[in-house]
């Protein structure tokens, strides 16, 4: 190979060189850049029943922008759809536990924040067992979930939470708070999902917060 071929070769390949990590760069910092892309609004729309307000736990949410903004002063009205029908209410018109009214699911249109629990696995707790109504027994596993918390008027993201499930035997209407479990190895029992008080915990700053 002659000396001018041979350096025409190198100057080549490290053009080649050159080129790739520029491409490399340029997808790197693309993808690092690119905006999030906030959800579609409707600009007067207001939820008119739990069921629109559940859409927003979709995948193809979209904001209701005749619902009050989540801001100002607290409480901030929210409600939390788990699976099976199971979730949560809160801030109306009271957040205290013992409040009779905390049962009450606030009217639609109030509603500043959805959440969406997204059920996980167990804890390091260790399993307990429980007798049902028939007098059988069943073992349950404390679960941890993941809670992720959107604005109505917008369907923009406001917090993501770790919440843990009850703990001790259900009873009554709190029966609906635990689900089948499958886990690697397999945890042949119930994972329980959170019940009022771990709610309460979970999301008393959000619901009581000066926001704004």
């Amino acid at each position: 190979m002659t000396s001018d071929a041979f350096w025409i070769r190198v100057v080549s390949l490290a053009s080649a060189v050159v080129v790739a990590g520029t491409a490399l760069y340029l997808v790197i910092w693309s993808g690092r850049d690119d905006p999030p892309v906030d959800p579609p609004v409707d600009p007067t729309a207001v939820a008119r029943d739990r069921d629109e307000l559940e859409r927003i736990c979709g995948a193809g949410r979209r904001g209701f922008g005749g619902a009050p903004a989540y801001g100002g002063a607290g409480p901030h009205a929210i409600v939390v759809f788990g699976p099976a029908g199971t979730g949560f209410t809160g801030g109306h018109p009271s957040f205290d536990q013992h409040d009779p009214d905390r049962w009450n699911v606030p009217k639609v249109d109030t509603v500043q924040l959805v959440g969406c629990l997204t059920p996980g696995g167990p804890t390091s707790a260790p399993p307990w067992t429980c007798e049902d109504t028939a007098g059988g027994t069943f073992t349950l596993y404390q679960g941890r979930h993941r809670l992720d918390v959107y604005a109505v008027s917008t369907a923009r993201p406001v917090r993501t939470l770790p919440i843990d499930g009850s703990l001790g035997c259900p009873t009554g209407a709190s029966m609906g708070a635990v689900q089948a479990v499958q886990a690697d190895p397999p945890l042949f029992g119930r994972i329980t999902l959170p019940d009022y008080e771990s709610y309460t915990t979970a999301l008393d700053r959000l619901i009581n917060a000066t926001v704004g």
